[in-house]
């Protein structure tokens, strides 16, 4: 239950621009206080200031923080003092040279007579009503900033705006200060008038010279034109400036007396049948002093009131034109406004999918014609609520019977009652679950995965990630690839011709197959003899199928290798893989170069090669790009090279092009030395070398028979007859002997290559008497 709760001012009246002190009834609890000027407070009893005088409306929520309860109260504040605006507003600028006299005028909205203090930087100058500023050079002791307070016959003070006096140099006689070289300043011509219905003045100037000028009013903006139209919508003291080329052509102080401006209230009588007051009150803005006001409202159903703020019953609804014509001085204008009168009553509408669980059906009133204090909404399903907007979901279908109650700030009650029919939603029976899917799989019509009732138009939508509409065949689908890999939400509608729906989600896992690698060299020579080229992946896959330049090779289950056959020329190989996932992957093409080999060429020599002799080697290779290297030490690369063979080295020349692709010649091996080093020499005894027998042996070479010559010589000579056994048998009892003693033994051996080699000489000395 709402605990009742009241405020009041700590005085009366309350005066802008003084503390006020706001008593609230309620005890322990939390406060919210909204003072109607965009100010609030927490405080249980707050202190507030209102800076401009008017009428605010005042409210508190008060929360007891025993039970809970909540307790509103509100109350219109009236806020004495009068408001007004000090002219010439901003910045006034007057020569330097000059002497000034500005007088200061004060607008208001009242007519009334308020005491008045004038101010000049801070320091209290005058009480009068009227202030004329007098500052003379050189010293300019009045210039600065002027402010004035105004104090009301309840003695509520407000302090209005500050304005500025100024002087600048105008020894140039340029801008809006005249003077120097430019001409005398004129009288501007014009002409004024009452804006009829609408409350301002306007004054229409002309150019005094012909010309297009420039046009100012006060400090405000300029313009230029021939005639100068302005409307005033605040009354006011105005003084308007014509300048060109750079000169001041004139000014003229120009009055406005009044601006007629109307504002109004409605007040419900809740204890005389809702009776509706209206409450009219003068807004127009007066220059203070100018004159004595009368006023004649006319309500526009042919009864009228000479009140300033005068209050009138309506005795039938409709739409009156009030006007309020204000006489101030010798001045007189008018302002028309129109207003609608009606009865104190309320009516709503709702907006939404009206529809069983459904988010939301907003609800909203139009009530009139004074301010709501409290709604009381009452929804049909056992809901209510107190908002002025309230949302409501209904969670059935059905016809419920919805009502508002609201309540003005006077306590007048108006209630409006409507139905409202809930539709059924949609019945979907089923939805079939997809996946998981790889995303290279081809798209899936969703048609078949929901299955709903069709009693009342129902159709299918879908939405979601990887979801593609065919608006030819109408035909939703789901692309994989277009999802990309992971779980994606995906969304069915199924909705009727009332536009109720109901609402499903899916969870699609969509799987990114692996993506495999290719290894293995990417460059290759060609070999005639061998072309096969090598390739595999990684070992981790149930089937792997190979492509050269998109056209299958082979497939194998469990096999990640692949072997080829191709000639020179560029090939790109790919291979598919079958995952655990029965997802198929493919890898990115692996290029393989099958590069060109060089020619074929060979080698000669000019001699027999034979250890130790000198010989010319050449080669006949001549291909462009093509280097060629001897496998000599130091390595040589010309074509003819002259070396001192090496036994048992097989000489040759390697190839190599640009692409690093090698051919290797022929070998020309040169033979092994023959082993003369073992057989005697020197000079001997011949008791040394005699074998058991008496006989002279001299060995050899083991295998005599391997070779093609094998010949003892005699001081160069062959024997006579001839030696060719694998040892040199001598008698010394040959008649010969000593003549054989005399001379020099070797052997002459040629081998099967066609290398002959000769031993070093042997000198048998008899009874050893000359190796001594």
């Amino acid at each position: 239950l709402n605990q009742p709760i009241s405020f009041s001012a700590s005085s009366n009246p309350v005066c802008s621009e003084t503390p006020v002190i706001f008593n609230s009834t309620g005890g322990q609890g939390t406060y919210s206080w909204d003072f109607g000027d965009n100010t609030s407070s927490y405080q249980s009893n707050p202190i507030k200031s209102y800076e401009n005088p008017g009428s605010y409306l005042v409210h508190l929520t008060y929360t007891d923080s025993l039970n809970q309860c909540e307790s509103t109260y509100s109350s219109v504040v009236d806020v004495q003092g009068i408001s007004g605006n000090l002219l010439p507003e901003g910045n006034s600028l007057f020569c330097s040279s000059s002497n000034i006299s500005q007088p200061l005028y004060i607008t208001t909205i009242s007519t009334a007579n308020p005491s008045i203090e004038w101010f000049h930087n801070g320091i209290s100058v005058s009480n009068s009503n009227n202030y004329t500023v007098n500052s003379n050079p050189p010293n300019h002791n009045g210039i600065g900033n002027y402010s004035v307070i105004l104090t009301d016959s309840n003695g509520c003070s407000n302090t209005l705006n500050s304005i500025n006096i100024d002087t600048i140099n105008c020894s140039s006689g340029s801008g809006w200060c005249g003077g120097g070289s430019c001409p005398s300043l004129v009288p501007l011509s014009y002409s004024s008038n009452c804006n009829s219905d609408i409350g301002t003045k306007s004054f229409n100037f002309s150019s005094p010279n012909g010309n297009t000028v420039m046009w100012r009013v006060d400090n405000g903006s300029v313009s230029s034109s021939l005639n100068y139209l302005i409307d005033f919508n605040k009354a006011g003291v105005y003084n308007v400036k014509c300048l060109d080329s750079g000169c001041l052509l004139g000014s003229e102080e120009i009055i406005v007396p009044v601006v007629v401006d109307t504002d109004y209230s409605v007040i419900c009588d809740p204890l005389n049948g809702n009776q509706i007051t209206y409450f009219f009150l003068d807004s127009s803005s007066y220059i203070l002093g100018y004159g004595t006001a009368t006023y004649n409202w006319d309500f526009g159903d042919g009864t009228s009131s000479n009140l300033q703020n005068p209050s009138h019953v309506y005795s039938s609804n409709g739409t009156y034109n009030v006007n309020l014509t204000v006489n101030y001085g010798a001045y007189s204008c008018n302002k028309l406004s129109t207003i609608t009168v009606t009865d104190f009553n309320v009516s709503y509408s709702y907006s939404g999918l009206e529809c069983e669980n459904t988010p939301t059906i907003v609800f909203s009133s139009v009530s009139s014609p004074t301010n709501i204090y409290t709604w009381n909404w009452d929804f049909g399903d056992g809901a209510s609520s107190a908002r002025e907007m309230p949302r409501r979901t209904y969670f059935q279908s059905g016809v419920f019977t919805t009502s508002l109650q609201v309540t003005d700030v006077n306590g007048c009650i108006a209630t409006e009652t409507n139905p409202i029919a809930i539709e059924q939603i949609p019945l979907i029976n089923s939805v079939a679950s997809l996946g998981p899917l790889c995303s290279n799989d081809l798209p899936i019509d969703l048609s078949s995965v929901v299955s709903f009732n069709t009693t009342n138009g129902e159709i299918a939508s879908w939405s979601g990630i990887g979801v593609n509409y065919d608006s030819i065949s109408q035909i939703y689908s789901f692309n994989p690839l277009q999802a990309g890999g992971g779980s994606h939400e995906v969304d069915v509608v199924i909705t009727d011709n009332n536009g109720c729906y109901d609402k499903k989600t899916i969870i699609i896992d969509v799987l990114c197959p692996q993506k495999p690698k290719i290894f293995g060299e990417s460059e290759y020579c060609y070999d005639i003899n061998n072309s096969q080229i090598s390739l595999f992946t990684e070992g981790i896959y149930n089937s792997y199928s190979w492509y050269k330049n998109g056209v299958s090779i082979g497939s194998w289950s469990f096999w990640p290798y692949m072997w080829d056959n191709i000639g020179v020329g560029m090939y790109d190989y790919t291979v598919e893989v079958l995952d655990d996932n029965g997802c198929t992957g493919f890898s990115d093409p692996f290029t393989l170069n099958m590069n060109v080999s060089p020619n074929t060429f060979s080698i000669t020599n000019n001699i027999n090669p034979c250890p130790n002799e000198e010989i010319i080697f050449s080669h006949n290779g001549n291909q462009n790009n093509v280097d060629y290297y001897w496998n000599t030490l130091p390595q040589q690369t010309t074509s003819t090279i002259t070396v001192t063979a090496i036994a048992d080295y097989a000489y040759s020349v390697t190839a190599i092009n640009e692409f690093g692709c090698e051919s290797v010649s022929n070998s020309i091996i040169i033979p092994s030395e023959i082993p003369l080093c073992g057989v005697l020499s020197g000079c001997l005894c011949d008791d040394e070398i005699m074998n058991s027998t008496g006989l002279i042996d001299i060995t050899g070479l083991n295998n005599s028979w391997q070779y093609s010559n094998y010949e003892w010589l005699f001081n160069g000579n062959p024997f006579a007859p001839s030696q060719n056994g694998s040892s040199l048998i001598i008698n010394p009892l040959d008649t010969n002997y000593l003549t054989i003693c005399s001379g020099s033994i070797t052997l002459a051996v040629t081998d099967n290559n066609g290398c002959s080699s000769v031993s070093k000489s042997l000198k048998i000395e008899p009874n050893c008497g000359g190796c001594f």
